[in-house]
Parts: C-alpha cells; sequence; structure tokens
C-alpha cells in the first residue's frame, strides 16, 4: 500500500491521502480534484508536480 503525499504550493505544507492507484492516474491526468490544506486552507490540486508517493 502505498500513501500519497501532497505539498501545498502556497506553504509547502504536506497532505497525506490514501487512494487507488487507477484513481490518482484518473485525478493527476484531468487535474480537478484536490484536497484542502490543513495549514493555509488552498485546495491543493492533485497533479504531478505536487504528487508524492510514499511505500508503508
Amino acid at each position: 500500500m502505498e500513501k500519497i503525499k501532497l505539498t501545498c504550493p502556497n506553504c509547502d505544507n504536506a497532505v497525506y491521502i490514501h487512494h487507488d492507484d487507477k484513481l490518482m492516474e484518473y485525478f493527476i491526468k484531468t487535474e480537478k480534484v484536490g484536497h484542502q490544506c490543513s495549514k493555509c486552507e488552498t485546495n491543493v490540486i492533485i497533479n504531478k508536480t505536487n504528487v508524492s508517493y510514499i511505500d508503508i
């Protein structure tokens, strides 16, 4: 299982999420789905530039 780390472009805060690989591919491709940053409350869009995968 992998944990996905989203990095907020405004404040560099990390947002950690879990999604299926196929779903993540779709999110990255469409660049329309996001998660709210807990620090600055910006909607962090899931795309190639702010997604990192972490093995757990």
